[in-house]
């Protein structure tokens, strides 16, 4: 048998076509793996509800707890996710965190999954789950539900504010196939914010000056570190009173109207005498004290409860609130002779 002898020219060309198909057979494999994984675009959405989380001082106390649920939408074949969710741990804390597994909106509802148990950590929770089997889930659902509690208050007048970040590396969505699938994520938000409180509003029947009933309103305004309930005036007694619920200690200052209140003041916790800071300007007083945790039953008594007064208040004997002391004021005083106020 004759063999021919290849020349060094023939085995270059010989090389190229055989590099040549190896290319394209591996070209045919790609595309046909590549028509077998699903093409995505940057539909899917991970986000919190509420997204916005405020908070004010006259409607809610330290300690308060509230759930945030994280949600994704418009998802194609998810298999597998984690999530990731940051916040400023001094400012609140996640005391809890599910998988919805007996939510019908939860995304594997129903679906055998591993379903591993959050992990909460200082300033963080991650929460994630996979399916045991296919397919994946498609559409919009619930991931995760995260409970989270205030830790502390703001400022008198300020605010406390921090992120609630998902958007991260450790936030990722699976397909079916373990690839990523693309997807937006959405921080949320956390607020507290400092609020006076209306205490609440006192109204009587008076006589003005020529002898005529009119109605007189005197609003007492509370700034406490916790919401105040159950405010009352006992016109009787010459007192303000309220109560305040605190699991920490905390400050307030109540602002009282001349109209209402003057003199000196002092203040009860629970029927006991408290150092108290008075300041007051020509209208108002302004009565400030702390107060340490507890349920507390608050008694504001004044030393003079308004009862026959002139517009300005300056003096009890300038009763028409003139500026000077004469024969009007009796007149004014001989008018009202046996009127009775309004209890």
């Amino acid at each position: 048998m004759k063999h021919r002898v290849i020349e060094k020219g023939e085995k270059s060309v010989e090389r190229r076509v055989v590099y040549g198909l190896a290319v394209l057979m591996a070209s045919m494999l790609l595309l046909g793996f590549m028509s077998i994984f699903p093409a995505y675009s940057l539909t899917a959405e991970i986000y919190l509800v509420p997204s916005v989380n405020a908070f004010d001082t006259a409607t809610t106390s330290v300690g308060y707890k509230w759930n945030i649920t994280v949600w994704v939408k418009d998802v194609t074949d998810l298999y597998a996710y984690q999530g990731r969710m940051n916040y400023n741990s001094t400012m609140i804390n996640a005391t809890g965190a599910w998988l919805p597994t007996w939510d019908s909106q939860w995304v594997f509802y129903g679906r055998p999954a591993i379903s591993p148990p959050p992990v909460l950590g200082n300033g963080s929770v991650i929460f994630g789950d996979s399916l045991m089997v296919g397919p994946g889930f498609s559409g919009t659902g619930k991931l995760a539900i995260i409970e989270m509690k205030i830790l502390t208050a703001p400022p008198q007048g300020g605010q406390l504010s921090c992120a609630l970040a998902i958007n991260n590396v450790e936030t990722f969505l699976l397909d079916s196939y373990l690839f990523p699938i693309p997807a937006s994520k959405t921080d949320g938000s956390y607020l507290y914010q400092w609020k006076e409180i209306v205490g609440g509003s006192v109204t009587w029947k008076w006589l003005n000056a020529m002898g005529n009933p009119v109605w007189l309103t005197a609003n007492v305004t509370v700034s406490s570190s916790y919401p105040i309930e159950n405010f009352n005036f006992n016109r009787t007694l010459g007192q303000i009173s309220f109560n305040i619920t605190s699991v920490t200690s905390g400050l307030c200052n109540v602002t009282v109207p001349k109209l209402l209140m003057d003199g000196a003041f002092k203040v009860l916790i629970n029927d006991t005498l408290v150092p108290s800071i008075l300041t007051w300007n020509k209208t108002h007083t302004f009565v400030y004290f702390t107060y340490d945790q507890g349920t507390h039953n608050i008694k504001i008594i004044g030393e003079i409860v308004t009862r026959i007064r002139g517009p300005d208040l300056l003096t009890l004997t300038d009763v028409n609130g003139d500026g000077i002391v004469n024969i009007v004021d009796i007149v004014v005083v001989a008018l009202r002779f046996d009127w009775e106020e309004d209890p």
